[in-house]
């Protein structure tokens, strides 16, 4: 290969690389017509938990990425050990938010532990499993 077509071949490879692998934020291509509930994440493990550390905490992303606003109308926490915070305003389509999720340590008894979480929206219902071990 002369050294043109070698420069020529780098320069795509690097170009469909950079494309494929660059960070799009929050936003993200509408999949649906109307407003879809997707989280960034299903399973959240902590690990192992001891009586010192009270509240644990961690950001979990919703997403919409359906065409229309989506609006959280309830959280169900199915445990006392469990609370989040989350927007009270619509989701544009395309966009995320982070939302703060707690989990009670004091509330959990000994050993291993899974709670779940619905997130209720005008799309239908995402859940939210966390795991991990109290000691």
């Amino acid at each position: 290969m002369n050294k043109s077509i070698k420069l020529l071949l780098v320069v795509a490879i690097a170009v469909f690389t950079l494309n494929s692998c660059r960070d799009k934020g929050r936003m993200v291509e509408p999949r649906y017509d109307r407003a879809h509930v997707m989280l960034q994440e299903t399973n959240h493990n902590f690990g192992v938990l001891t009586d010192a550390q009270h509240v644990e905490k961690f950001y979990l992303t919703l997403i919409n990425d359906g065409g229309e606003d989506l609006q959280i109308t309830e959280v169900y926490n199915h445990c006392s050990c469990t609370h989040v915070e989350y927007p009270k305003d619509p989701i544009k389509a395309g966009h995320g938010v982070k939302l703060e999720v707690f989990l009670d340590v004091d509330d959990l008894g000994y050993g291993m532990f899974t709670r779940t979480i619905d997130i209720h929206t005008n799309s239908g219902t995402a859940t939210l499993f966390l795991q991990g071990e109290k000691r």
